[in-house]
């Protein structure tokens, strides 16, 4: 399915995030899902992941063309068990999963919407991690 959607990457050399690998591999594939099945029935299908330095963090932007996140359950989409897919093609659990692990490494993720232009889900990781 990704074979029809326009994926843009801008990554500048040398940004590292320090984490659990197999933790945060699970919170960019659980982003890159959520944005393709955003672009089911959208013309101009295309999802857009970049990455900056700013001051002490490492910023991370997922942003796709979909339809946006329905008015009034932008916060609630972290909530377990929440989802706006159909019945039988969503656990509810990706974006709480997700929430979880960036907090494990001391971040943070914001979502930013745009109805009927997207979404854009907006994570920051510390340059230097306390424990983890």
């Amino acid at each position: 399915r990704l074979r029809q959607i326009e994926v843009k990457l801008d990554f500048p050399e040398g940004v590292v995030v320090v984490g659990n690998a197999i933790h945060l591999e699970q919170v960019f594939i659980n982003l890159l899902t959520n944005a393709r099945d955003a672009l089911v029935g959208v013309t101009r299908k295309c999802i857009t992941i970049s990455c900056t330095l700013k001051a002490d963090v490492v910023e991370i932007r997922f942003a796709d063309t979909g339809p946006g996140i329905p008015k009034g359950l932008e916060q609630r989409i972290f909530d377990p068990f929440f989802t706006t897919k159909d019945v039988g093609t969503g656990t509810g659990l990706g974006l709480s999963i997700t929430y979880g692990i960036i907090k494990e490494h001391q971040g943070s993720i914001v979502v930013e919407n745009h109805p009927g232009e997207g979404a854009v889900f907006l994570l920051q990781f510390p340059l230097q991690l306390n424990e983890i």
